[in-house]
């Protein structure tokens, strides 16, 4: 708009008439002179910058109660036992246990037993670490330790994400809620 300093920013802008113009500012209107003086402030008592501010951040703290009450889902919905597939395997079982802010779990897959410590994530996603591993007396061959990347769904009924182990191997993880 000319005739205006280049710092302003507004939402909208008329053209000059008689030396003043209608302007919008974070959504409300106004009218401002040829000299950059508000004549209907918007924002009475506090400046756009200070305004912006404050909007910023309000929109910052309800985010952070947005995230607050998303963990305390997450973290009471990841208690149970859940079935489904990681990776190559079908039919694991991991019972997930929290308690106090601990974490930990347990994944039985064709007889193997691995045991794996858990850490709730600031993007409330779950990571599952293999910690130690206990062998079926009738297999042979080697077993890697996981690690589970993990995300609660909105309705509390599936965990997916990515499981990859110490050996390499990597893939998707897809499983439901069983039991609570």
């Amino acid at each position: 708009m000319a005739g205006l300093p280049s710092s302003w920013e507004f939402d909208g802008a008329g053209d000059f008439q008689n030396g003043l113009a209608q302007v919008w500012v974070l959504g409300k209107e106004a009218y401002i002179t040829t000299a950059g003086a508000f004549v209907v402030d918007p924002f009475p008592g506090t400046t756009v910058p200070k305004e912006k501010a404050r909007r910023a951040a309000e929109a910052a703290e309800t985010a952070a109660h947005a995230k607050a009450a998303d963990r305390s889902r997450v973290e009471q919905g990841i208690a149970g036992e859940w079935v489904g597939t990681s990776g190559p395997h079908a039919n694991d079982r991991v019972t997930i246990t929290s308690k106090g802010g601990v974490i930990g779990a347990v994944l039985l897959n064709n007889g193997w037993r691995e045991v794996l410590q858990g850490q709730l994530l600031a993007d409330n996603h779950l990571l599952l670490t293999g910690t130690s591993v206990t062998r079926p007396r009738a297999s042979s061959g080697a077993y890697s330790l996981d690690t589970f990347a993990l995300e609660l769904s909105a309705d509390g009924n599936s965990l997916t994400g990515n499981d990859h182990d110490v050996a390499g191997h990597a893939g998707p993880i897809a499983m439901r809620k069983s039991r609570p």
